[in-house]
């Protein structure tokens, strides 16, 4: 037995069957607009989450300095700065690899590490491989990015040249950090990971490269949570200006983390106008279609009010219509968002190298 429709329903039924055209249009670019939206929204929260919990897990610093050169000692008396939680002192600087078979030449930013234990700020995620044997001054990680342009795995060698002296490089491990997540050349705006990467060795072994023994070069804080970095920053410029620093900064003046930031700002910005400009478009389309189909049926408005249809039912009726295509358009929207959004996080998750990023939709953006 077939279920009983009321009159109004099987004529809005017909209605939007014979402008069926018109409505899959509709709904289409109603449908773009939901899946923009819904990808924006989800992957600009997805990716906060992940940066947040990424530099909390790995011990990203807050504040970072470079200078020419002060002895290990002062290290500890940056520690006890007030407001500093953790200090990590470094040795870092460029090297030119001879990569066989690439004929413009690569460089890497060599990094320290520290010389027991892992580093206290900038953790490393190992990916491949394992850590650097202190014994073996040759052993090196180098980057994610940088491995997989060059494929090289653990046990691959490495011929650069540190500080004008050749070295032969073993490769034992590929892992990311927190500071490195976007990764350029000195000069350039954009990654070439095949010319471009980071390398992380030993303390002892970069620091006889650099003639920095007892020394370094580079330091990265961590601040105790809510503490002011203003005065801290005052203080470490006033202990470091002897020793030939420029300063320190905060992560507003980080590379990695200001296209971080950037990446988040321009998913804000899509948000809000992309969406906007979709409705906006498919409701004047909306606004069309329903006019079109009004003026060609006064005279069946006119019997539907004959036969004792109010003003409102009538209304409500042709309303219907809009809600029935804006329904379809809203669950074909919110599909393609999810999908999109799952492909935009894998795309992310493959450029930015984080140990996990998932596309995650709150309730409030559904």
């Amino acid at each position: 037995m077939r279920p009983h429709l009321h009159p109004l329903d099987r004529k809005l039924l017909r209605d939007v069957w014979r402008m069926r055209l018109h409505a899959v249009a509709i709904a289409l670019v109603l449908a773009c607009g939901l899946s923009v939206l819904i990808m924006a929204v989800g992957m600009r929260a997805s990716l906060d989450q992940t940066r947040s919990d990424y530099y909390a897990a790995y011990r990203m610093m807050d504040l970072s300095a470079g200078l020419v050169r002060a002895p290990d000692r002062v290290a500890d008396t940056l520690a006890a700065l007030p407001g500093v939680r953790a200090v990590e002192s470094r040795v870092s600087g460029l090297a030119l690899l001879d990569i066989p078979g690439q004929v413009e030449p690569a460089s890497a930013h060599l990094v320290s590490l520290p010389l027991e234990g892992r580093p206290r700020v900038n953790d490393l995620a190992m990916t491949r491989g394992r850590w650097p044997d202190p014994k073996r001054p040759d052993e090196v990680l180098v980057s994610e990015a940088f491995a997989n342009a060059l494929g090289l795995r653990p046990g691959a060698s490495l011929s650069a040249v540190v500080h004008g002296r050749q070295r032969d490089l073993q490769v034992v491990g590929i892992a990311n950090a927190p500071e490195f997540i976007f990764v350029a050349a000195p000069g350039e705006l954009f990654p070439q990971p095949e010319r471009f990467g980071v390398i992380w060795m030993g303390r002892e072994s970069l620091a006889r490269a650099f003639d920095l023994e007892g020394a370094f070069n580079d330091v990265a804080f961590r601040l105790e949570p809510g503490a002011d970095p203003i005065p801290t920053i005052r203080a470490i410029d006033t202990l470091l200006a002897p020793h030939g620093s420029g300063g320190a900064f905060g992560r507003d003046r980080m590379m990695s983390d200001r296209f971080l930031s950037e990446e988040l700002r321009q998913l804000s910005t899509m948000a809000i106008f992309l969406p906007a400009i979709f409705l906006l478009v498919a409701a004047f389309l909306v606004n069309i279609a329903l006019g079109r189909m009004i003026a060609t049926e006064r005279s069946n408005i006119g019997l539907l009010k004959a036969f004792g249809y109010g003003d409102l039912a009538v209304a409500a009726h042709y309303a219907q219509s809009a809600l029935v295509i804006g329904a379809a358009g809203a669950l074909l929207g919110t599909a393609a968002g999810l999908v999109l959004g799952r492909n935009v996080a894998d795309l992310y998750r493959a450029y930015y190298h984080f140990p996990t990023l998932e596309f995650a939709v709150g309730p409030l953006t559904l």
